[in-house]
């Protein structure tokens, strides 16, 4: 709704540039399903669950809404923070915390992560939330990639607009790739069967081999190529939950 002049430049196929939805009805939509989503969390009615919905929507209005003190996504790091806040730690451990707490007023026996001597964080918890900051932040950063003339003619002083698309996407692919390594470390030490070790640390080991050849086919100075290049990520991205289950 915000961004259909920059949209305009960047992104001319999608349905507000390309008049095939309306300001308005796309408006409706986003209301409709704001709405839907803290009733469906009222409904459900954990604290954690409420805390979860509500600051990913406040975060959401923040980033993207045009007026005095928001639309953060004009500063890289309010732009990166809100991000990293919603899918890495929120998303996560909110609602973790929402499930322990519905098991626990359903009657549900759930397994203790704390003692009373030493509290501890689930290594599956303390492993997304880990996996995903790596992946969120790759996303803050390779979203502008393609967009760099638009946001420029904007205003938007985005990190691909003064670094450029070629070094933020080597910079972001080098990062995820050293992630992908240490991800394998840390599944072979702290999965406890022999199962699970080998689908975490062997999924981990396939999906970094995908994204190198994903770099390796991706031309950082074409747009269309980052384009591409950008949505595999997001196939990496929810390939990762497939995973973390598999942490423990």
């Amino acid at each position: 709704v915000y961004d259909v002049p920059i949209d305009a430049l960047n992104k001319p196929g999608l349905p507000l540039p390309a008049g095939d939805l309306s300001v308005r009805g796309a408006i409706t939509i986003c209301v409709v399903a704001a709405a839907a989503s803290l009733a469906l969390g009222a409904l459900w009615g954990t604290p954690a669950l409420l805390a979860t919905l509500g600051g990913s929507l406040a975060l959401g209005l923040a980033y993207s809404v045009d007026a005095p003190g928001l639309r953060w996504k004009r500063h890289p790091a309010l732009a990166a923070a809100c991000i990293l806040a919603v899918r890495a730690v929120g998303v996560q451990a909110g609602f973790f915390a929402h499930v322990r707490s519905a098991l626990a007023a359903s009657g549900v026996s759930v397994v203790s992560s704390t003692t009373s001597t030493s509290p501890t964080t689930p290594p599956a918890l303390a492993f997304a939330v880990t996996a995903m900051l790596a992946f969120s932040l790759a996303i803050a950063v390779l979203k502008d990639t393609p967009d760099v003339a638009g946001d420029a003619r904007a205003g938007l002083r985005t990190l691909s607009v003064r670094a450029g698309a070629p070094a933020v996407f080597k910079g972001a692919v080098g990062a995820l790739s050293a992630c992908y390594a240490l991800a394998i470390g840390w599944t072979l030490a702290a999965c406890t069967s022999p199962a699970t070790r080998a689908i975490a640390a062997g999924g981990h080991a396939l999906a970094a081999a995908f994204l190198a050849r994903t770099a390796a086919a991706t031309d950082p100075d074409n747009k269309a190529s980052l384009d591409s290049a950008y949505m595999r990520l997001w196939a990496l991205f929810y390939f990762e939950y497939l995973l973390i289950p598999f942490v423990r």
